[in-house]
């Protein structure tokens, strides 16, 4: 066999093996470990009070998503937070959960500011801060991932994460956390407490309705 032959067929070995290992990123075996609860989330809870906000099926169907809520949540000040939580039971590569950074320009928002921040309530938890803005609307986010590896506030990691879950054979859920809220209705100060005690109150709430 000479040495063209041979090249051949080690680059024609790499490209189906590269070829398959894609497919199985792309596409990796779904794992139930555990009942999803996200419906247990309270309505209500120490003077908060959620309303659900529904979300069509076709967008549904664009966020593959298992199971999530979209609720906006007020507090006897007149504070509001929004707050979605998804679980995707399983990352597929390409696809599954969509970054708000990929997101929000292709839907009118401009990122004014991003920054990586200790999450209100929780100085331990580091997440994805961004202010956003449309026509006359100003919004502050905060975003950040959960899968069984724990807390991600990037989509490197995640997709690293899904990379390695894959080739151990282990589940590849996640699950994406984001609240937002309007930037302007009060002072900084005030706004930082008041999502400080929504994350003290529902934190703990959304982290039980997940399989993590």
């Amino acid at each position: 066999m000479d040495r063209d032959t041979t090249s051949f067929i080690i680059a024609s070995i790499i490209l189906i093996a590269g070829g398959g290992f894609s497919l199985f990123l792309r596409y990796p075996p779904e794992v139930f470990m555990a009942e999803i609860k996200l419906k247990t989330i309270p309505m209500s809870k120490e003077g908060w009070i959620a309303r659900e906000i529904s979300v069509s099926s076709a967008e549904q169907q664009m966020l593959d998503v298992k199971q999530y809520i979209l609720r906006e949540y007020s507090d006897n000040s007149g504070f509001k937070v929004w707050l979605f939580v998804g679980y995707f039971t399983s990352q597929k590569y390409g696809t599954g959960m969509h970054s708000p950074r990929n997101c929000l320009p292709g839907e009118g928002w401009e990122i004014v500011n991003r920054a990586y921040v200790p999450l209100p309530g929780n100085s331990d938890l580091i997440v994805n801060r961004m202010d956003i803005g449309r026509g006359e609307s100003r919004q502050t986010m905060y975003y950040w991932f959960v899968t069984r590896a724990g807390h991600l506030n990037n989509e490197f990691s995640l997709k690293g994460d899904l990379v390695k879950n894959a080739i151990l054979g282990r589940p590849t859920d996640a699950a994406f956390i984001r609240i937002n809220f309007p930037a302007a209705d009060f002072d900084p100060e005030t706004t930082e407490k008041r999502i400080g005690e929504f994350m003290r109150i529902f934190q703990k709430e959304v982290y039980s309705a997940l399989p993590f």
